[in-house]
């Protein structure tokens, strides 16, 4: 992973740890989810950017709720929420340190 990959997937990190904290995505990651290609043109859920039909497109169902995600930002969800419900195979950062990292 180059750096400035890395420094996204970070910036994705905070940006669902955020999210997560002000309750507009669920803190579980649902374990099943469909993906593919599709005109669908939804907006990200995380970054909030289309997801155009040439990027393959994560779609997840939370309480009745359908979430659409890109795929780095399912993963950055993801493990952001494995890193909350105690998984520490992910031990991430805090979230000051990820700041620190990304300015």
């Amino acid at each position: 992973m180059s750096a400035e990959q890395k420094l996204t997937y970070l910036r994705l990190r905070i940006r669902a740890r955020e999210q997560i904290k002000s309750g507009r995505i669920p803190f579980r990651a649902p374990p099943e989810l469909s993906g593919g290609y599709g005109p669908s043109l939804n907006e990200c859920v995380l970054c909030g950017m289309a997801i155009v039909p040439t990027q393959v497109e994560y779609e997840v169902c939370v309480a009745e709720r359908r979430l659409n995600l890109h795929v780095a930002c399912y993963a950055a969800w993801r493990d952001e929420c494995l890193h909350r419900l105690g998984d520490h195979t992910l031990r991430g950062p805090s979230s000051a340190a990820l700041r620190a990292l990304v300015r």
